[in-house]
């Protein structure tokens, strides 16, 4: 399994976030989150091409399939 996934891209950014604010409030919620999925789907290039698990860690981050869905479409827009 490669080391590139959206579980690890979540998880480097949140790990910045604390660094950096040493704690997670609505910056990571409205910004920092968003932000590494939109950063992970310009890199792997399509919601086609999540795997179950990075669906998976989305949804455990609260966001939806749906969410992701409309936050990348937004983005390509851009």
């Amino acid at each position: 399994m490669s080391g590139f996934t959206l579980r690890n891209k979540i998880e480097e950014a949140k790990a910045i976030y604390l660094k950096r604010d040493r704690k997670l409030d609505w910056q990571w919620t409205d910004e920092g989150l968003p932000y590494a999925i939109m950063d992970y789907h310009s890199c792997i290039g399509s919601v086609l091409d999540f795997t179950d698990d990075d669906w998976q860690a989305a949804e455990e981050n609260g966001f939806s399939r749906s969410d992701v869905i409309a936050l990348c479409e937004d983005s390509e827009g851009e």
